[in-house]
């Protein structure tokens, strides 16, 4: 199976990337190397990343959103910086589950992105996962896809909004989440 590639997708969030960065003054890292992705991938035991991906190929992480994206590689020596394999490290259950922490709720939770085969297609949805270090099950889904939750913090960044938690404002958003109906919906908590 081929990586997942959508250059539009990748041009709009490029443009939000820009735009927070000049805008709000959040800033970007930059992208990884294709070393760096590649060992990545050894080092998690993905053949796949899906759209992991195309976004290492524009920012290695960190990104000071209201959930705060995590670096994605170690080698970035940031030592402030919790990357997702420091988690990885200390959750086991998220790796065995191939299931990688892309950002956090600086509580000990974390949003996480499947690239194992329990989700298929090139898209997978990023939901919220509640101390992994004790149980890794997932608690609600929160975007349709790593593009669309990437989509959703960025935008809150540069406009300044809470993340969406209502049906019709989640789907302005992210019109695709509708479609995934195996996990309870951020609205749909109570």
């Amino acid at each position: 199976m081929a990586d997942y590639d959508n250059r539009e997708q990748f041009l709009e969030l490029l443009d939000l990337m820009h735009e927070a960065r000049t805008g709000v003054g959040i800033q970007i890292p930059q992208p990884a190397r294709v070393a760096e992705i590649d060992e990545l991938a050894e080092e998690l035991g993905a053949s796949e990343l899906y759209e992991l991906r195309p976004w290492l190929h524009m920012t290695a992480g960190p990104i000071l959103t209201p959930d705060p994206l995590l670096c994605l590689v170690r080698s970035r020596g940031v030592i402030s910086t919790l990357s997702s394999m420091d988690v990885l490290d200390r959750a086991p259950l998220l790796l065995a589950k191939k299931w990688i922490p892309i950002a956090s709720d600086e509580c000990g939770n974390f949003y996480c992105y499947p690239i194992g085969s329990d989700f298929g297609g090139l898209t997978r949805p990023v939901f919220f996962v509640e101390s992994p270090h004790i149980d890794a099950k997932i608690e609600y889904v929160v975007a349709s896809s790593l593009y669309a939750f990437t989509r959703i913090e960025l935008t809150c960044a540069v406009t300044g909004a809470d993340y969406p938690t209502t049906r019709a404002e989640h789907l302005e958003l992210d019109p695709e989440f509708d479609w995934y109906k195996a996990h309870k919906k951020i609205w749909e908590l109570g």
